[in-house]
């Protein structure tokens, strides 16, 4: 994995020194600050035009063979700090590529290892070429303090492996620090695709700040890439949900007081839950999510600001879904075949809630001309 010439073009100046101390091995020094020689490092998604300036040091020594022993370099966002054992290995003592990555690790003949760090996915995939393709084959070993998947969620103690010119694999680690997670990634030319599995999906989504307090349940979360474009849809299956102020007061308002007592005791059991969502700069737009359980049935739609973090959803509540899904095949999933169309906005851990008690008497299938048109997200499902 020695660079390749199309790493470099042009040339600079640099100042060599030797040192031949008696009875001792030579030593030398080399020196330069790049200046008109242009680098390219595709990788990492870093280049160094001719005219900027960047900061070089290489030192070895002379024995029975050129040995070199350390390389530092910086500039442009780059920091390199290298100890190198005998011309054969390489001790990456600290990689840092300014917001994106700050690991340590090893090259050898076996590949590369990361032994440490942390690595923003989100901005790496800005920055490097979505068309391109490694002109390396190495197997790559990959052990993680923390992983950044988006500017609010994480992954800890992240590990997983692969060949640089096949990204895909299995990983895991702990979400947010707390959950357990396990899943697969791969990607490919401008798109990727990675899904995320945890056996507690109440403690996944209480750590996401999703619910307020969950457990137990199956989850899984599929997010595709595709350039600036992310979709994904989240499943979970037996979730039991202790507090979630959206819902609580959705349950005031409808004044179904059992439930709320019931969730705020012994939990809120949820069969299943169905969201697709879209991810866009300042906010997430889900479309046709659904949530049921034996008490209840809910379809949702609608947008969440991230940086405001203000909600404005519509949907359908279907009270003992149990029962009342018996007509849920003329309607949406979620829905029964009795429901109540409801507007939910404002602050998600107080919003406002508005419900229509006439929609009560509109039978499932003409239930549409009570609803705004939703958002839309394409994902295969």
């Amino acid at each position: 994995m020695v660079p390749g010439k199309e790493w470099f073009s042009g040339s600079s100046a640099a100042f060599f020194t030797l040192d031949l101390p008696r009875n001792k091995d030579a030593t030398f020094r080399f020196t330069s600050n790049l200046n008109g020689l242009e680098i390219k490092i595709p990788e990492l998604g870093w280049k160094k035009n001719k005219t900027s300036l960047a900061s070089l040091e290489v030192l070895g020594h002379i024995s029975d063979r050129i040995k070199y022993d350390k390389l530092t370099m910086s500039g442009e966002g780059l920091e390199l700090d290298l100890r190198i054992n005998n011309n054969e290995k390489f001790i990456i003592e600290r990689l840092v590529r300014e917001d994106i990555l700050d690991i340590s690790g090893a090259i050898s003949q076996n590949g590369l290892e990361i032994t440490g760090g942390e690595v923003n996915i989100a901005n790496y995939l800005k920055v490097i070429d979505s068309n391109g393709k490694s002109k390396f084959s190495i197997p790559i070993f990959v052990k993680l303090d923390r992983l950044d998947i988006t500017d609010s969620f994480y992954i800890d103690n992240f590990s997983t492996s692969f060949v640089s010119d096949r990204i895909n694999g299995n990983f895991n680690g702990l979400f947010m620090g707390i959950d357990p997670v396990t899943g697969t990634f791969n990607s490919k030319l401008e798109n990727s695709s990675t899904e995320i599995l945890s056996n507690n999906a109440g403690a996944f989504l209480q750590a996401a700040g999703i619910i307020k307090k969950g457990a137990e349940g199956s989850l899984k979360l599929k997010i595709d890439r595709n350039n600036e474009k992310i979709e994904g849809r989240l499943l979970t299956e037996d979730l039991k949900i202790y507090d979630l102020p959206a819902l609580a007061k959705l349950l005031q308002a409808l004044s179904i007081i059992g439930l709320l007592e019931q969730m705020l005791g012994q939990g809120l059991f949820l069969t299943e839950s169905d969201i697709n969502f879209r991810l866009d700069d300042d906010q997430y737009i889900i479309d046709r999510a659904s949530f049921f359980g034996p008490s209840l049935g809910i379809s949702l739609d609608g947008y969440l600001d991230r940086d405001d973090r203000l909600l404005d959803f519509q949907g359908v509540f279907s009270p003992v879904y149990a029962i009342n899904a018996i007509g849920s095949v003329l309607t949406r999933k979620g829905e029964g075949l009795i429901g109540f169309n409801f507007d939910l906005w404002g602050d998600p851990d107080s919003p406002k809630v508005l419900v229509n008690p006439f929609s009560v008497l509109t039978p499932g299938m003409f239930r549409e001309i009570f609803r705004r048109p939703p958002p839309k997200v394409e994902l295969d499902k």
